[in-house]
């Protein structure tokens, strides 16, 4: 299997921390998103994974470069340059997934991952959960403390099975805690279905509208893994997560 790790974006709600470094480059109490991120992914090599892909803009190419130059990983990890240099060129969410995962083999397995995420969830057991149920694509959820608060991530309704059944990005109206984060396993086919997804014009930007589009053409599971999640999306979410990872990365 593979591995995605989306960092295309140029985090301009973060400035002036990001006007000159990558947002999953960013320190979280003695490791940054990245370092985090590759921790996890650390034990899926004795199950497979061979190579993880960071896909990012050509202005910050170097920076994932230098960082990924010192570690000793057990798997082979490589930055992949998606030619963008401002956002109004922008591939959106979905167009460097498919790019990043359009550069292997194209018969492996793959995981996406969110570069601005942090998360405690083991990874393993959900590696698992995906062989269990024939390699269905897979899709990790977390939970608000109050329901209103669901709006500025999405909503699921599941079938007795965990499969998607209802997916709404940034409901009006929540009716359940439960999200889906950007953390993604998906089958060798999902490729093909990416390049279906963007060549009929549908919305390139959010994650969360191709697994919407996905699950309606396909049965989608979900899991909701132990362990907390955080999108480090503004200055309050930076800080909280700094607050509950209070050492470097286990």
């Amino acid at each position: 299997m593979e591995a995605v790790i989306l960092a295309g974006g140029f985090a301009t709600r973060l400035h002036p921390l990001t006007r000159d470094r990558a947002k999953p480059l960013l320190d979280i109490s003695g490791a940054t998103c990245l370092d985090r991120l590759l921790e996890r992914l650390r034990p899926l090599a004795e199950h497979g994974l061979t190579r993880v892909v960071v896909v990012t803009n050509h202005r910050f190419v170097r920076q994932f470069e230098e960082a990924l130059s010192g570690m000793e990983l057990p798997f082979r990890a490589e930055v992949a340059d998606n030619g963008i240099t401002g956002e109004d060129g922008k591939r959106g969410a979905v167009g460097d997934m498919a790019f990043g995962a359009g550069r292997g083999a194209g018969d492996e397995d793959f995981w996406v991952l969110a570069g601005d995420n942090v998360f405690e969830f083991d990874l393993v057991p959900v590696w698992k959960e995906f062989l269990a149920h024939g390699r269905r694509p897979l899709v990790l959820l977390s939970r608000v403390g109050r329901i209103p608060d669901a709006s500025k991530y999405n909503n699921l309704e599941l079938a007795g099975d965990g499969a998607i059944l209802r997916f709404v990005e940034k409901p009006r109206q929540p009716w359940s805690r439960l999200f889906a984060v950007c953390v993604y396993v998906f089958p060798p086919d999902v490729r093909r279905a990416l390049g279906e997804y963007l060549a009929a014009g549908e919305n390139p930007d959010n994650a969360g509208s191709f697994v919407a589009w996905l699950a309606a053409r396909c049965s989608t599971g979900t899991l909701e893994p132990p362990g907390a999640w955080f999108d480090i999306g503004s200055f309050q979410e930076l800080e909280d997560a700094r607050r509950h990872f209070t050492g470097p990365s286990p």
